[in-house]
């Protein structure tokens, strides 16, 4: 089981947000949402790399942390930091016109 929890880049504890545990494995990543005190678990995770993923495009941040689950069974624990992203305005069609996001 993978533990930990997500704050923001001030240090406060991000609340409701749902956090994704990535790994190699096929079938692909398993999600968790965070409590009112920013805490998750994710469990069934394979042996190996794994990435946590957080974000929040409503205010322009996200944060990911890598950890590595040695045996089956181990508890390992994470926490998970958002901070500011850049956000483009303007995209590229597949001419390469540009057109702002808003239309997409």
């Amino acid at each position: 089981t993978v533990r930990g929890r997500l704050f923001t880049a001030g240090g406060a504890p991000v609340a409701e947000r749902s956090i994704v545990a990535v790994s190699a494995s096929p079938e692909g990543g398993v999600a968790a949402t965070t409590d009112a005190d920013g805490f998750f678990a994710i469990g069934g995770l394979p042996t190996g790399v794994f990435r946590l993923v957080a974000s929040d495009p409503q205010r322009g941040t996200a944060g990911s942390a890598f950890g590595r689950i040695a045996a089956h069974n181990d508890d390992v624990t994470l926490d998970v930091t958002m901070s500011d992203v850049y956000l483009p305005t303007t995209l590229l069609d597949a001419n390469g016109s540009k057109y702002p996001i808003d239309t997409v």
